[in-house]
C-alpha cells in the first residue's frame, strides 16, 4: 500500500535528505490524482526518526510523509547557528516538489512541533492546516516574558524598601538575551540538563539534530506564532511527565485558531501510538476546508462553541476523557459548528457557479459519521466508510483550484479542409447552427469562475460543464446515438439528405429560427409532424441537446433536473443553442427543475411521450467510495436520488404504448447502466415488474480485449389488452438480442463503428481526419 522504505534526496545546496512515505503513493504518480488525496508531513520528535510517526497498517485514503529531519538518522547535518526554522521550512518545500505535491497539512511530535509552526508560516500558500502534539513552545519568548515581570517585580521590592542600590543592575539586562542568567526551569532543562544528557549520546546518529534542536529552541523564533492563520489543533496526554500540559497550553493560547484537544491516560510518546496518530492525521486533514471564524479580538474571552466534545474524541480512541477538562475548554477559540457547516453546505448547493464550499457533509450519512440503521431509524450503524466517520466530504486541492479559475469559452474546430462533408457546409460546421456565436456573447451567458463552455459534439452547439465537477462522457453520446438510431428506425428522417463517409445518414435538422415555425405549423395542422422527447435526469444537457439538434424541427422535447447546479448550467446552454432558456411555453427546448421520481411530465410538451432518454448514476452505493470531488460530480455518478430502476419506473409511467399497427406512434426508451450481473439483473427485474419489453441491449467495450463497461438499453411499453400487455406471457423469462460495440481498437485507435457514429451524430473524429487551426 505503501512506499515505506527509507528514500533519499539531494537538495539543491548539496545536503541529503531521508524520508519516508506512507499511504497509498501509487497515486502521486498519477499527475491526475496527485493533488485529490490529502497529504500531511509529519515531523518527529527529538532523539526520535521518521520512522516514528508510521503505522502498522498504511492509511488507504491519505499520504503522510515522515522525514528525517536535518542532523537526524542520515539526513546531512546542518551548521548550528547557521541554519534556522526558515530554512528548514525551504527543505520541506524543495521535498514537496519533488514528490509533485502542491499543498498539505503539517504535523509535529514534540521537537518536531516547532517545524511544523514554521511551514505554517513561512508556506502559508502550500499549508493547509497545523496539528502539534505536546509541542515544545518558544521558551525564549516565555523566558523573556518572565524576566521582565521580575525585573519589574524586585524595581517594586527595591522602591517599597527605599533602596536605592541592589536591583538597579538587574534592570540593565535585556530582557531578548537568553544567554543571560537561568530564572526558569525551563532555562535550567535547556541550558545544562539537555548538554549534559548529550555527552552519554554522541555516537548515535543524531546528535547534530539535537544540537540543531537545542540550539534553536533556546532562541526567538525567525517567525511569529500569533500570526500562524492555518486551522490548527494541540494534542496533549494528560500523563506526559516530558512535556507537562501547561507548555502545550501555552502553545494553544498563542495560536489564535487552534482547538485543544487533552487525551486522558496518555504519555508523551504514546501520542504516537497508531490509534491516535489516525485520529490526529483524521483531524488534521478534516480542519484543510473548515469554516474557522476570525481570531477572537485581543481582551476578549475566548468561548467554545465546537459541536464535538472532547469526550467523544477520547471515545473514539479509546481513552477517557480528563475529569478536569472543563478548566482547558473554556480557552478554546471559535471553531466549526454544525449551523456553520449548515451554512456552508446551503451556499455550497445553492451556487449555480462555483463549486466551494468549506466543508460539505458526507452525501452519505449527511453529517452524522455513521451509517443508518432502519431498525432505529437513525444514524447509529457502524462507522460511514465514505467519510470514515468524519461526517465531512473535505473537498480535494485540485477541485478548489480548478473551481477558482476564470471561466472559458473553449475554441472549437471545424470540419477539416480533407473531410469529406466540408463540401456542404463551407462554414466548417454541420447544420442547425447554434444561435450564439462567439463574436458577441451576452453578459448572462459568459462563463462563470469555475465554469468552461465546452463544444457538445455536433456542429458548434456547447455545453456549460464545472471545471471540478461532471463533465460530458462516452457513455452520454452513446445513449443519444441509440435513441438517434431508434428514431430513424421508427420513420423519423434527417432534415437534410447527406450521407456521411462511412455510408450512414448525417442526422441534423434545419435551423432554429426555421424549427420554431415548423414545430407551431405542426402542432396547429399535423401534430404526427413531430414527435414527444424526455430526457430524465438532464444534468447539464447532453443528451438532450444532442437529440434536439439531430431532429431540429421535428422533436418537442423537455428535460428533468433535480441539482441546481447543473439546472443553471443547463439553463444557459439551451439558450446559447436554441436562443431561448427552455422556460417559455413555445421554446425549442423545455426544461423544468425536479425530482424525476415524482415527475408527471410538462405541461407544454406533455406526456405519454415517444422518446425517453436517462443516463442514470451507476456506481453502485455499496461499494463506491466518492473521491473529493464537487457534489455535483458525485450525485452524477452514485445513485442518490434514484438509479436506473427509479428511471424505469418513471419511464414506464410516462412512455407511450406500442400500437403494433402504428410502430412510428409507439415510444422507445433508451437507458444507459453498468455492464455487470447485479446491474443486468435489476434492469431486467425492474422492466418485468413495470411491464416494459427489452427490445435489444448494446454492450459497449471501450477498448478491444476489455469486458463491456456499460450497456444501453432500449425498452418498449406495449399496449395493455384484456389485462394483459400484448406479447406477455406468464413467466416468460425475458428475451432479446444483445449486440455489442467497441470503441478503441487494441492500439488506441478509435474503430471504424465508433467514428462512424460520431460523424452521423454531427461530431468529427479528428484523430482520423486532419486537425485544422482552432477557430
Amino acid at each position: 500500500m505503501g512506499r515505506r522504505e527509507l528514500q533519499t534526496i539531494r537538495l539543491r545546496d548539496g545536503r541529503w535528505l531521508r524520508f519516508r512515505i506512507d499511504g497509498p503513493v501509487q497515486l502521486l504518480d498519477e499527475s491526475a490524482s496527485r493533488n485529490s488525496i490529502p497529504v500531511i508531513f509529519a515531523f518527529h520528535a527529538m532523539f526520535l526518526s521518521g520512522g516514528s510517526l508510521l503505522q502498522r497498517s498504511p492509511p488507504k485514503d491519505y499520504i503522510v510523509v515522515c522525514m528525517n529531519r536535518p542532523g537526524y538518522h542520515g539526513s546531512s547535518p546542518v551548521t548550528i547557528g547557521e541554519y534556522d526554522y526558515k530554512d528548514f521550512s525551504r527543505d520541506v518545500e524543495e521535498l514537496a516538489d519533488h514528490l509533485g505535491i502542491v499543498k498539505f497539512s503539517a504535523v509535529g511530535h514534540s521537537s518536531g512541533a516547532p517545524n511544523a509552526l514554521a511551514c505554517a508560516s513561512f508556506l502559508k500558500d502550500r499549508v493547509l492546516s497545523v496539528a502539534i502534539m505536546a509541542g515544545d513552545p518558544e521558551y525564549a519568548e516565555d523566558t523573556a516574558k518572565e524576566k521582565i515581570v521580575n525585573v519589574e517585580k524586585r524595581k517594586e521590592a527595591s522602591a517599597s524598601h527605599g533602596s536605592d542600590h541592589g536591583q538597579e543592575t538587574t534592570s540593565s539586562q535585556d530582557p531578548d538575551d537568553f544567554e543571560a542568567n537561568a530564572t526558569t526551569w525551563k532555562d535550567w532543562f535547556l541550558r545544562y540538563c539537555l548538554p549534559n544528557v548529550m555527552r552519554f549520546v554522541p555516537f548515535i546518529q543524531v546528535t547534530n539534530g539535537l544540537k540543531n534542536d537545542f540550539y534553536l529552541e533556546r532562541r526567538r523564533y525567525t517567525f511569529r506564532t500569533e500570526e500562524i492563520v492555518q486551522p490548527a489543533i494541540v494534542v496533549l496526554g494528560d500523563q506526559d511527565s516530558i512535556q507537562p500540559n501547561e507548555i502545550g497550553i501555552k502553545v494553544h493560547h498563542r495560536l489564535p485558531n487552534s482547538k485543544l484537544i487533552i487525551l486522558k491516560g496518555v504519555g508523551h510518546n504514546q501520542l504516537v501510538r497508531d490509534n491516535i496518530l489516525d485520529m490526529v492525521f483524521r483531524r488534521v486533514i478534516e480542519l484543510q476546508w473548515s469554516n474557522i471564524s476570525p481570531p477572537v479580538p485581543q481582551g476578549l474571552p475566548k468561548t467554545l462553541v465546537d459541536n464535538r466534545g472532547d469526550t467523544e474524541i477520547n471515545q473514539e480512541i479509546g481513552c477517557e476523557a480528563p475529569s478536569e477538562q472543563a478548566q482547558y475548554v473554556l480557552e478554546k477559540p471559535i471553531v466549526t459548528t454544525s449551523s456553520s457547516v449548515e451554512k456552508a453546505t446551503k451556499k455550497y448547493v445553492d451556487s449555480s457557479h462555483s463549486g466551494t464550499s468549506p466543508l460539505p457533509p458526507c452525501w452519505k450519512c449527511h453529517g452524522h459519521g455513521k451509517k443508518y440503521e432502519k431498525s432505529t431509524k437513525e444514524y447509529t450503524g457502524s462507522v460511514c466508510a465514505v467519510c470514515n466517520g468524519l461526517g465531512t466530504r473535505p473537498a480535494s486541492q485540485r477541485s478548489l483550484e480548478q473551481s477558482q479559475q476564470p471561466g472559458v469559452i473553449q475554441p472549437l474546430r471545424g470540419y477539416p479542409i480533407s473531410h469529406p462533408l466540408i463540401k456542404f457546409f463551407p462554414d466548417k460546421f454541420a447544420h442547425p447552427r447554434a444561435f450564439q456565436s462567439v463574436e458577441s456573447v451576452p453578459e448572462h451567458l459568459l462563463p462563470r469562475v469555475g465554469e468552461f463552455v465546452a463544444s457538445l459534439g455536433p456542429s458548434d452547439w456547447r455545453i456549460y460543464q464545472l471545471q471540478n465537477g461532471n463533465k460530458l462522457t462516452v457513455d452520454d453520446f452513446i445513449c443519444a446515438y441509440v435513441a438517434a438510431q431508434e428514431m430513424l428506425h421508427r420513420g423519423w428522417s434527417p432534415a437534410q439528405n447527406i450521407e456521411t463517409s462511412h455510408g450512414q445518414p448525417l442526422l441534423g435538422g434545419v435551423s432554429v429560427q426555421e424549427a420554431a415555425t415548423l414545430l407551431t405549423k405542426a402542432k396547429a395542422d399535423d401534430p404526427s409532424a413531430s414527435f414527444s422527447h424526455a430526457d430524465l435526469g438532464t444534468g447539464c444537457g447532453s443528451v438532450l441537446m444532442m437529440l434536439a439538434w439531430a431532429f431540429m424541427g421535428q422533436i418537442r422535447s423537455v428535460g428533468v433536473e433535480a441539482q441546481d447546479v447543473s439546472f443553471g448550467c443547463l439553463k444557459r446552454g439551451v439558450e446559447w443553442n436554441t436562443g431561448s432558456d427552455g422556460s417559455h411555453p413555445h421554446d425549442l427546448i423545455r426544461i423544468q427543475k425536479g425530482d424525476l421520481r415524482t415527475w408527471e411530465g410538462d405541461e407544454i410538451v406533455k406526456a405519454p411521450y415517444q422518446l425517453i432518454t436517462g443516463t442514470p448514476p451507476y456506481f453502485p452505493l455499496d461499494s463506491f467510495v466518492a473521491s473529493q470531488n464537487h457534489e455535483q460530480k458525485i450525485r452524477c455518478r452514485i445513485p442518490t436520488r434514484g438509479g436506473a430502476s427509479d428511471y424505469i419506473r418513471t419511464a414506464a409511467r410516462l412512455l407511450k404504448e406500442t400500437d403494433e399497427n402504428a410502430t412510428k406512434k409507439g415510444g422507445v426508451f433508451c437507458i444507459v447502466e453498468a455492464a455487470f450481473e447485479k446491474a443486468s439483473d435489476a434492469v431486467t427485474g425492474t422492466a418485468k415488474e413495470c411491464g416494459m419489453t427489452i427490445e435489444r441491449r448494446l454492450d459497449v467495450i471501450t477498448r478491444e480485449g476489455l469486458p463491456p463497461r456499460f450497456s444501453c438499453w432500449v425498452m418498449t411499453k406495449p399496449r395493455i389488452t384484456n389485462g394483459t400487455r400484448d406479447g406477455e406471457e406468464e413467466n416468460q423469462l425475458p428475451s432479446f438480442p444483445i449486440e455489442t460495440m467497441t470503441l478503441r481498437n487494441a492500439d488506441l485507435s478509435r474503430t471504424q463503428q465508433y467514428s462512424a457514429a460520431m460523424e452521423c451524430m454531427g461530431w468529427v473524429d479528428f484523430e482520423t481526419h486532419d486537425k485544422s487551426a482552432k477557430v
